[in-house]
């Protein structure tokens, strides 16, 4: 009977303790490691989709219709439709989260534009904090200095999923433009 008691409490123990590092609705059923253990490391992208919406009002026409801007990622090849111009690029990511509370992220990219014929190449690192926005409970949304506020869908030892949603408004005497972006960004562990 005290061996059945002993199993209990350990297995309740257990149970108790991986949920509490769990946190996130996305992440893993069972986890013994903590978000801030499962955070750290080093992350390649693994797939983006980017998704943003201009929409004009004037006072004259009223409401234009919404223009579509879409960014799709697969196996580092990047496609963007912006409007009628579409262009691809090959695009690596590399985000780099440290303990001490510094993240790096880099990312190179060779951009080929269809209607113009052109090849543009781009390199550009980021270094900076970073800092749990609600530290205390959930720990559910992140801020990485000088690249972004995002929440963190899923945090498994070797995923991570940041979203975010801004939106601008620009007002001119005659016309208000709305500009929503959505964002979500997969990575899995190096």
């Amino acid at each position: 009977m005290k061996k059945l008691l002993l199993i209990t409490a350990i297995i309740s123990t257990i149970v108790a303790i991986s949920m509490s590092c769990r946190k996130g609705s996305n992440d893993p059923f069972l986890s013994l490691r903590s978000r801030d253990t499962r955070l750290i490391g080093i992350w390649k992208i693994k797939d983006i989709v980017n998704d943003s919406i201009v929409l004009k009002t004037t006072s004259i026409n009223a409401t234009s219709s919404p223009i579509h801007y879409t960014t799709g990622y697969a196996d580092s090849l990047k496609h963007s439709t912006r409007g009628v111009d579409e262009f691809d690029s090959v695009y690596y990511e590399t985000l780099i989260i440290n303990e001490d509370g510094t993240y790096s992220d880099t990312i190179k990219s060779r951009k080929y534009v269809k209607n113009v014929a052109a090849t543009k190449f781009s390199e550009r690192v980021v270094c900076n904090s970073w800092y749990w926005l609600d530290e205390k409970k959930n720990k559910e949304g992140i801020m990485l200095i000088g690249y972004g506020i995002f929440s963190v869908d899923r945090l498994a030892w070797k995923e991570l999923v940041f979203k975010s949603t801004k939106q601008n408004l620009k007002q001119t005497t005659s016309s208000t433009t709305t500009i929503t972006v959505k964002k979500e960004l997969k990575f899995k562990r190096q």
